[in-house]
């Protein structure tokens, strides 16, 4: 939903409650109105219209309703502590299937929150009792497939991701239920390079292939395999158009750098990366960004002992040694400047000869018109 589109319902909801107070539609008014404001990630007046509403209702089922979306407004301004006292009250209610299935979906979200993510896989396997064949409910299956697999519980997560499908999924989310499917597998040795690989060709990915090279990376990474890992998450990170998945690509970069290959000012660049793309109220977003915030402490510090040892090395040399020793250095940064400025030459001649063969190029009789670049150009 657009932003136009929430101020518009904001709009509405507002003109109901200022004009027609005696409205049928009220509480669904402040509902809704409640509702945009959290979308818009205005937590404060998102609040204020749900506890209004818990005061002054019609309705039970309102009220159960407005409580729910007033424990998630918590929840989502990060209040934990007012998100489990509403838990708690909404606990004491009874509560119909419908608004119960909403309920322990956003108490899953709690205790994910809360980093309990076997709490969090019960209630949701709580919620979807109450739930109907619905994309949303396909969601609800993705989610807990993800949480059983972060516990180590692949049956469940197998069970949960074979349930994406039967459910009403977007393409999207069968999608990436199949490709978590695919590394749960048994089977995802030798051949898992080569599936990755048509997917990418496949032209009804075309939109994906950031999430294809995501999962390819991890499945590398899994082996050992860190160099073509790192590759293929920059590869993931330059086709996201989402900030989100930009930063846990650059996130796993950074985590390989620096636990696996040890190479902390890699891992800096790729943790400051991180934070630039990261959306603030992603879970673990403190431990992030304290752990980039010390490597690059670190990282300084390192520098400056590293460049006192390399003068205090130089400063105890007999002046021939030191003389040499500079001539070797100054050769060294001469061959660096000629390497990187033949790169340069030979990277714009490859940008000439492309540009030319693209402008003079014959069009491929066997593609279809729309997929022939060429064709298109002209």
């Amino acid at each position: 939903v657009s932003k136009i589109e929430l101020d518009e319902v904001i709009r509405l909801t507002s003109l109901v409650a200022e004009r027609h107070s005696n409205s049928r539609y009220l509480d669904e008014s402040y509902l809704l109105l409640g509702k945009a404001r959290l979308y818009e990630g205005d937590f404060i007046n998102a609040t204020e219209v749900f506890k209004y509403l818990n005061s002054n209702n019609n309705s039970e089922e309102i009220r159960q309703q407005g409580l729910i979306w007033l424990m998630r407004s918590y929840l989502e301004s990060k209040d934990l502590l007012k998100a489990d006292e509403i838990s708690k009250e909404i606990s004491k209610l009874s509560i119909d299937k419908k608004n119960r299935a909403d309920f322990y979906i956003v108490k899953a979200a709690f205790h994910q929150r809360n980093n309990e993510p076997a709490l969090a896989a019960a209630f949701l396997d709580e919620s979807l009792k109450y739930m109907k064949k619905s994309t949303k409910k396909a969601r609800a299956h993705y989610i807990a497939g993800q949480l059983y697999s972060s516990l180590q519980r692949g049956s469940l997560a197998r069970n949960n991701w074979l349930r994406v499908v039967k459910n009403k999924p977007t393409y999207d989310l069968e999608f990436n239920a199949g490709i978590e499917l695919l590394m749960l597998g048994s089977d995802l040795g030798a051949n898992a390079n080569a599936v990755f690989l048509k997917m990418l060709e496949d032209r009804k990915n075309v939109d994906l292939k950031d999430k294809i090279y995501f999962k390819m990376a991890e499945s590398k990474a899994k082996k050992g395999n860190y160099s073509s890992a790192i590759k293929d998450f920059s590869q993931s990170a330059n086709l996201a158009t989402n900030a989100n998945q930009k930063a846990s690509a650059y996130l796993k970069i950074a985590e390989i750098y620096h636990t696996k290959i040890q190479d902390y000012e890699l891992a800096s660049v790729y943790y400051d990366s991180t934070l630039i793309n990261i959306n603030l109220r992603t879970p673990g977003y403190e431990e992030i960004s304290k752990k980039a915030n010390s490597l690059a402490d670190f990282v300084k510090y390192q520098r400056v002992l590293h460049l006192e040892d390399s003068l205090q090395t130089l400063a105890a040399m007999n002046p021939l040694a030191l003389e040499s020793k500079i001539d070797e250095m100054l050769k060294t940064e001469d061959l660096e400047k000629k390497k990187n400025s033949e790169e340069a030459a030979k990277l714009v001649e490859a940008q000439n000869n492309e540009a030319i063969s693209g402008n003079s190029g014959s069009s491929n009789p066997n593609k279809w018109f729309f997929y022939d670049q060429v064709s298109l150009s002209r």
